[in-house]
């Protein structure tokens, strides 16, 4: 069975997108997702708490790079009751600077540094191996697990209104791997607190012809950074009239809640918007391995 590992950051929108989906049943086998922790947070060990629950494998980066969680050596949110099960599985990020002993213990070794070929042994066979895109790293090492990162960097609007449709990947349909991973809609790009913009884009996963798409919709008004709400809707009237041009687009639970959101003209706050474009994302890609991955 090929399995879909996204790549998320531990915010709280993709946590929570990840903990709807698991407590309505809606996060597909084929779905095993990866988190690295930006920040101590009790939705963390919620979600940790959940999956091992729910006796669903879960993948917790122990040395993030991005986000304050390294800085809290004394966490109020601590996962140390956790780790004793076997569906919490320690991610490690492969660098210069890791400890031996910390690479040999984990159980999924992250590499996105070449570099690190020289100084540490090759992997053990009970490790899973995932590899970001550089060709040294895939060449010398037997990925099982491919790491890319498929969204637009740079991008601002215009872009965005010139080409409202970009490429996300093949994957789902011709991966010949255990497995694929990426950062999601999201990007691989951190910010700590974001920053504003001057408009409200809406991407929405669509699978095209065996191919995953990115369907970009924009908001008309870019003069300021204000009026979020009035931005919203403006790019949710464009999908909503693209969605009922395209009836063939898969239903989730993610879109319905957000076509939901458009048609009472309720406004939830961008969070939970994300939060939903993100569990329709994942819960498409999981439902499509599903079908064309079947053993």
């Amino acid at each position: 069975m090929t399995v879909y590992y996204p790549y998320l950051r531990g915010k709280q929108f993709e946590l929570q997108a990840l903990l709807a989906l698991l407590n309505t049943q809606q996060l597909p086998a084929t779905v095993i997702p990866i988190i690295e922790p930006v920040r101590d947070s009790r939705y963390l060990v919620d979600c940790v708490a959940a999956f091992v629950t729910a006796r669903r494998p879960l993948i917790v980066i122990v040395n993030p790079q991005v986000g304050t969680y390294e800085q809290h050596r004394q966490q109020r949110f601590p996962l140390t009751k956790w780790w004793a099960s076997p569906w919490l599985r320690a991610g490690l990020l492969v660098s210069d600077t890791v400890a031996l002993s910390d690479y040999q213990a984990a159980a999924v070794l992250i590499y996105t540094q070449p570099t690190v070929l020289l100084r540490l042994p090759a992997p053990q066979p009970q490790q899973l191996v995932i590899v970001g895109p550089s060709h040294r790293l895939r060449r010398q090492l037997n990925a099982q697990v491919t790491l890319t990162d498929p969204v637009p960097r740079g991008w601002d609007g215009a872009d965005y209104l010139l080409q409202p449709r970009t490429f996300f990947g093949d994957q789902p349909w011709f991966s010949d791997t255990v497995g694929f991973s990426d950062f999601v809609i999201a990007g691989a790009s951190y910010s700590e607190k974001g920053y504003p913009l001057p408009y409200v884009r809406l991407s929405l996963s669509v699978p095209y012809h065996r191919q995953l798409w990115l369907q970009h919709f924009i908001s008309a008004d870019f003069s300021n950074f204000k009026q979020p709400k009035a931005k919203y809707f403006s790019a949710g009237t464009q999908l909503m009239a693209w969605l009922a041009e395209h009836p063939e687009m898969p239903s989730t639970q993610g879109l319905q809640a957000l076509e939901q959101s458009l048609r009472e003209q309720h406004f939830p706050g961008l969070g939970k918007v994300k939060q939903w474009l993100l569990m329709h994302h994942i819960e498409l890609v999981g439902s499509i391995l599903s079908i064309t991955k079947q053993p």
